[in-house]
Formats: structure tokens, sequence, C-alpha cells
């Protein structure tokens, strides 16, 4: 799904309404939303999330070139359990 879409259907719901992530279709291990990465690269044959580039944020974070992923472009929304280090 792309942002487009994501947002057509999220002006349809309440607003008030608590953003719940699971970890499967079926719904097993729900977590709240904690954060949203717009800087993300994912790789589907390698099925893995990273940072599209760094910035001098993370660097001093403590990220480095391993935590970029060359990929398709893309968000992540992390739950609460599952929060990157910013």
């Amino acid at each position: 799904m792309k942002v487009k879409r994501l947002i057509e259907i999220l002006q349809k719901m309440d607003p008030e309404r608590l953003v719940i992530l699971s970890s499967d279709p079926q719904g097993k291990s729900p977590a709240p939303l904690n954060s949203v990465e717009d800087n993300a690269s994912y790789n589907p044959s390698k099925r893995k999330v990273g940072f599209e580039k760094l910035d001098d944020e993370l660097l001093a974070l403590g990220y480095s070139q391993e935590d970029v992923v060359k990929g398709r472009k893309a968000i992540v929304l992390y739950p609460k359990q599952y929060y990157p280090k910013r």
C-alpha cells in the first residue's frame, strides 16, 4: 500500500481512534503505534528495512552505514514495543 491510499483510508476514520499494529494478518502481537519513520527503505528480497540515507542526527544516535538499506523508498510504522532509537 502506498501513502496516498493510506491517507484516503485514514481520512474516512475517526481521528480520535487509537492506531494498533499487528505482527501478522491474524492479529497477533497487537501494539499501539509509537512512531513513523519516513527516511526508510525496504528491500523485499531480503525482507529488510533500514534507512534510505543517514543524516547528522542519525549518526549522532549511533547509526552507521550498516543501517542503510538499498531498496524501495518507504515509510515504517513502528509499534510501541519496537520503536527505533530516535
